[in-house]
């Protein structure tokens, strides 16, 4: 079995203009920036499989499957920042590529057509986040991811 496919080959190129464009830190802290530039390559390397081939939202199909973009909750990875499944450093999980998830998981979803639904979402765990960590409350708003 070969260990390469277009989409790692994307998702690799998608490193080379980070690393030459926006340069956003993807092996030191913050590790966010680190998780939101492996979610990006990982979009991108899926896009550039589809180009040729059906698009197709598990990453790395080619050679096992790395990460399934389109289904995080359903492999124990996180779909929403700080949500379900959120990795931090003492999980022992390499936190870019765990919590990388989040962000090629809203790609899916703007890719489906989710996109007023999502910002939504987004908006109010954006509040429920802050009214909790601000003033030690929580919206009872009910919205998640």
């Amino acid at each position: 079995m070969t260990l390469i496919s277009l989409d790692i080959v994307g998702h690799e190129y998608a490193h080379a203009i980070n690393a030459k464009g926006v340069s956003l830190i993807c092996n030191d802290d913050p590790l966010e920036s680190a998780a939101l530039v492996e979610g990006f390559c990982d979009a991108m390397g899926v896009l550039v499989q589809s180009s040729v081939k059906p698009l197709n939202w598990n990453y790395a199909q080619d050679v096992g499957t790395l990460r399934h973009l389109h289904e995080p909750k359903n492999h124990n990875k996180p779909s929403s920042y700080a949500g379900q499944y959120w990795c931090n450093i003492s999980t022992g999980e390499d936190f870019r590529y765990c919590n990388s998830r989040v962000l090629s998981y809203w790609f899916y979803l703007l890719s489906q057509g989710a996109a007023a639904q999502l910002m939504e979402a987004i908006l109010m765990r954006g509040l429920q986040y802050q009214l909790y960590d601000l003033w030690g409350t929580q919206c009872a708003c009910g919205y998640a991811l």
